[in-house]
């Protein structure tokens, strides 16, 4: 049992008589509102499926508790809330600003969400947008049943369409908006990323592989003038570490690579070269 799960269990044993007892006017000098205002564990933790139940019946109908409670443990766990408290939740107007903002929630429970919180509306159609398995006209039906506010297109604009088509859907929806010229920018931005990352990954696999001592030479170079004038350290010292353990690596390059310095990273490339020199040596 985690802390979290403690926590709710603490409230399973106060006793409904007890839960009832006072007044509003005076909430914050009752027995029980240290327990309501206790801190929780910096780290969210998962609460098991039937604490979720048992504290949905505890605590029903307590004007005192259960809203401040649920919100509360709402944001607390990832644990998504069962669809029949949601459903309660809907019809008693109880958390649903937390619920709507916790993107963990099910999916269809974002959907019930939908007509009462922008938010879930936002998380829901997000989810749509950028899965794969989900057609665009799925996506625009969604846009057609829902009253969609300008933040939320703001929002959309700034994700990835997982197809050309969903894609064309929202462009059509906000053509003459600003968000329109948003979600150009931000496809320029994702597709310059996406060109640097298979740039990255062509980089890293060529020195893993090749046997070019030129291009070795040349991506050793490259990689240190990166990690020391620019600080992009990460994917150049997994280029340089890629040098280290290509098998076809030549002696005076390796020799080379147990010196580097200057950066972050560059102690652990010395002992890796080092290494790589040692077994040669055997």
């Amino acid at each position: 049992m985690n802390e979290t799960e403690a926590w709710v269990n603490r409230w399973l044993a106060v006793s409904k008589a007890d839960l009832g007892a006072g007044t509003l006017e005076e909430w914050t000098t009752l027995p029980f509102y240290p327990l309501f205002n206790q801190p929780l564990p910096l780290e969210r933790e998962p609460v098991a499926v039937e604490y979720l139940h048992q504290l949905h019946t505890h605590l029903h109908g307590n004007a005192l508790y259960e809203g401040g409670a649920w919100e509360k443990l709402i944001w607390q766990t990832p644990t998504p809330i069962p669809l029949e408290i949601v459903d309660d939740f809907i019809e008693r107007d109880i958390a649903i600003s937390a619920l709507g903002h916790t993107q963990h929630q099910n999916e269809e429970a974002l959907r019930r969400l939908a007509p009462h919180s922008g938010e879930a509306l936002l998380h829901w159609t997000t989810q749509i947008y950028s899965d794969p398995a989900r057609s665009a006209s799925e996506f625009a039906k969604v846009l057609d049943q829902h009253p969609m506010h300008q933040w939320i297109y703001h929002q959309l604009a700034h994700q990835v369409a997982s197809s050309p088509e969903k894609e064309a859907v929202f462009l059509k929806r906000v053509e003459g908006r600003p968000e329109w010229q948003v979600a150009q920018k931000m496809k320029a931005v994702h597709e310059r990323r996406e060109s640097e990352r298979q740039e990255r990954k062509r980089r890293l696999q060529s020195a893993r592989t090749t046997t070019d001592v030129a291009q070795m030479h040349e991506l050793y170079r490259t990689a240190v003038t990166n990690c020391s004038q620019f600080n992009h350290i990460t994917i150049n010292s997994e280029v340089l570490l890629g040098l280290i353990q290509n098998p076809a690596i030549p002696l005076d390059l390796l020799i080379l690579l147990g010196q580097v310095r200057g950066f972050g990273g560059a102690r652990s490339l010395r002992a890796a070269a080092k290494s790589a020199l040692a077994q040669r040596d055997k």
